[in-house]
């Protein structure tokens, strides 16, 4: 997890859509194997349980 700056809240759709563009930055740099719940959490800066949060599970 990021710790370089300050926390900040992120509420529904707007943590959805920040997590999706984080997979797709991932999908497009490093293929398939690179999008995981550790690697979209630290793009956001976040753990996975707060994704797991989000999407209901890692199923989506």
């Amino acid at each position: 997890m990021s710790t370089n700056g300050p926390a900040r809240r992120r509420r529904g759709a707007a943590a959805r859509e920040e997590a999706l563009e984080a997979a797709r930055d991932l999908l497009l740099s490093g293929g398939p194997a690179a999008v995981t719940l550790k690697a979209v959490g630290e793009r956001m800066g976040v753990g996975h349980a707060n994704l797991i949060h989000h999407f209901g599970s890692a199923a989506g």
